[in-house]
């Protein structure tokens, strides 16, 4: 466990190809559950600038169309590896029109990646707040 006194600021998000289905990757740092790139802002740095970032080094994917959605507290997950308080926000986006599904590039904090149509993706097993926000876009985006 890592101590640190103060809630971490984290971006993440649901990234939609063409065809409307959405990237998912598996991480052992979420108890081998599926779960959504993303990570920690850096200092001076804006939440979609971090987002974009996080993306890009995780999955080499660039985006567009970048929306916020919603915050989520995430308070020492029993689903994450170490013992951290998240302040988590989460986002809604495209895959940048210059990149295709096969493009995905993952770095070594997934070892999995999936594109599925959001729906499916309640079937397989997510973290908690990864399913939250899946929910949360089928519940305010009705063409999906």
């Amino acid at each position: 466990m890592t101590d640190y006194p103060y809630p971490l600021v984290t971006v993440g998000g649901l990234i939609f190809a063409s065809d409307r289905e959405l990237l998912l990757v598996r991480s052992k740092k979420w108890s081998d559950l599926y779960s959504l790139p993303g990570g920690k802002v850096e200092l001076g740095e804006t939440r979609e600038d971090a987002f974009r970032r996080e993306v890009f080094e995780e999955t080499g994917l660039k985006l567009t169309n970048i929306q916020f959605a919603i915050v989520q507290d995430c308070i020492y997950s029993p689903e994450f590896w170490d013992k951290k308080h998240f302040v988590m926000n989460d986002y809604v986006a495209h895959l940048d029109p210059a990149y295709t599904k096969d493009d995905v590039v993952l770095n070594e904090e997934a070892y999995e990646y999936l594109w599925v149509a959001p729906k499916k993706a309640l079937l397989y097993p997510l973290h908690r707040e990864c399913r939250i926000l899946i929910e949360w876009f089928l519940n305010n985006h009705k063409k999906n």
